[in-house]
């Protein structure tokens, strides 16, 4: 009987659970079910604030690496990306939490949750590098584009974001969450994905000479 108890206890603490209900005085063995999925009840994952905060982060830091380059010749580039970068990542970071803690309660598999988030990621990125575009037009930098070259400008800022956040949301939102629940550091991942976006910015200027329209050509 006391080797069920003391089994049962430490999984608990382990999760930062807490029982809902007053431990029986006598127990049971643990169903297979019980054994394969931990308790959901408890603030397990970390608060929305943390969230938002190192999902806002990474949006900053990816905004001023990959397009730092820039800033030379085109500071309101960098401005743009930047601010983009960290106010969607504050929202993805809320909505990424609240997605995170309802499949967790959900039982949803592990690798179903990482595609959802990676789809999650993809659309984070085309907007940020869309806005970040329209910040830049509005500036009025790029009079004289015609309209078809606008559209393809849009189109492939938002393609680009897009592949961007599928190289770093795969195994970003699974670090982060990790270290939430462990309650680590997760600055590492957000310094890894900055890295991963500064590498991105070749890639980044081939796509955008293709529109005829990159600055200083």
């Amino acid at each position: 009987m006391r080797s069920t108890q003391t089994t049962t206890q430490p999984l608990h603490r382990a999760l930062g659970s807490k029982r809902s209900q007053r431990v029986r005085a006598s127990y049971t063995p643990a169903t297979e079910s019980e054994t394969v999925h931990p308790p959901v009840d408890g603030p397990v994952i970390g608060g929305r604030g943390a969230w938002a905060r190192d999902y806002g982060l990474l949006g900053v830091a990816a905004g001023a690496m990959g397009c730092g380059h820039a800033f030379s010749y085109a500071p309101e580039a960098v401005v743009a990306a930047t601010a983009a970068g960290g106010l969607t990542g504050l929202v993805v970071g809320l909505v990424a939490r609240t997605f995170v803690e309802r499949q967790r309660r959900a039982r949803v598999p592990l690798d179903s949750i990482g595609v959802r988030m990676t789809l999650l990621g993809m659309g984070w990125g085309a907007t940020w590098k869309v806005l970040t575009f329209l910040a830049i037009w509005s500036t009025g930098r790029l009079i004289g584009v015609s309209p078809a070259e606008l559209a393809l400008a849009t189109l492939v800022h938002g393609a680009a974001g897009a592949i961007l956040s599928l190289m770093i949301m795969p195994w970003f939102w699974l670090a982060h969450t990790v270290q939430s629940v462990r309650r680590g550091p997760t600055w590492p991942a957000i310094l890894m994905a900055a890295g991963i976006a500064y590498a991105f910015v070749p890639f980044m200027t081939s796509a955008l000479r293709l529109t005829r329209w990159w600055v200083g050509s």
